[in-house]
């Protein structure tokens, strides 16, 4: 993850996801402070208290990697409650499209046997929660996937082909929760020129290319 101090909020995490993360552990519900970030200006579950009523509507603890995608231990599910791993989240995106997703990408993981890289992250400012300058309420939530056979390896890629790519910029608004996810389908170009980021570089040029402009 890296999370920025000044908006308190991760810009980005990363993992990966296949079968072996997935077992029966609970949801732990267990939101704390991620003991590696630094002691000032700490996070707590009361600083979203009344998120939404001042926002003017719901605001959800959001996760960037899902509370389901890590159940194969106790401490892997806790650390998906760390803050951060937190943005605040419009309940019609959290539990819209963002959800069905999520939903989907897991799936491919059990039913199809993949092995799910992914990057997920929140940009933009709508402001901050309850007004406070502490925790800004991201205007855009973005995510990477990309899905190749499980235990291949980023190593096995030798062409465009060899991968599925999924892309998405989604409003982090509220209104939006019956829209499909696919709605908010862009290229993998389109999410770097909004973040900054250099996504896909460890694959080599010519596949990173092709593969960043392609529409999913």
């Amino acid at each position: 993850t890296s999370f920025d101090v000044t908006r308190g909020i991760p810009n980005w995490v990363s993992y990966a996801l296949d079968l072996s993360h997935l077992g029966t552990e609970d949801r732990c519900d267990c939101y704390t402070y991620d003991p590696e970030l630094p002691a000032a200006n700490k996070i707590t579950t009361a600083d979203y208290t009344s998120a939404g009523t001042a926002a003017g509507y719901s605001i959800d603890r959001g996760h960037l990697v899902r509370s389901f995608d890590r159940t194969a231990g106790a401490l892997d599910n806790a650390r998906t409650f760390h803050f951060s791993n937190i943005i605040p989240q419009a309940a019609d995106n959290n539990q819209g499209p963002w959800a069905t997703l999520e939903t989907y990408l897991t799936d491919q993981a059990i039913l199809s046997g993949k092995e799910v890289y992914l990057i997920a992250g929140a940009t933009g400012s709508k402001g901050t929660v309850k007004g406070e300058g502490r925790i800004t309420i991201p205007a855009q939530v973005w995510k990477v996937a990309l899905l190749l056979p499980r235990d291949a390896g980023l190593s096995s890629v030798t062409n465009a082909a060899d991968v599925q790519v999924v892309a998405v910029i989604m409003p982090n608004d509220a209104g939006i929760r019956t829209v499909t996810w696919q709605t908010y389908r862009v290229t993998i170009d389109q999410v770097e020129a909004l973040t900054g980021l250099d996504l896909l570089r460890l694959l080599p040029d010519a596949i990173e290319t092709e593969l960043e402009a392609r529409v999913p």
